[in-house]
């Protein structure tokens, strides 16, 4: 995850095109997983929200829909899910 954050906020946006791809970001209730799910939705990449906490995901979730760059609807999904748990 730590190679995505830089690639997002220190290297040249030129080198680095997010908008129109999916991310699918675990731990995107809170911390640094909603920072990231948040900051990608802005620069334009769909995103898949997982995350234990059902509560923290929609919280997550309407401030990307609440962004004034957010004009796709739709693109942001949110998904109860434990990754820790294979079955």
């Amino acid at each position: 995850m730590f190679v995505v954050l830089y690639m997002i906020f220190y290297c040249n946006q030129k080198t680095f095109h997010i908008k129109d791809k999916v991310a699918v970001i675990t731990g995107a209730a809170s911390g640094i997983g909603k920072l990231l799910a948040i900051k990608l939705a802005h620069e334009g990449a769909q995103v898949v929200l997982i995350d234990v906490d059902m509560d923290g995901l929609k919280k997550t979730l309407a401030i990307i829909e609440s962004q004034e760059m957010y004009v796709a609807k739709k693109q942001a999904h949110i998904m109860q899910c434990d990754v820790s748990d294979f079955e």
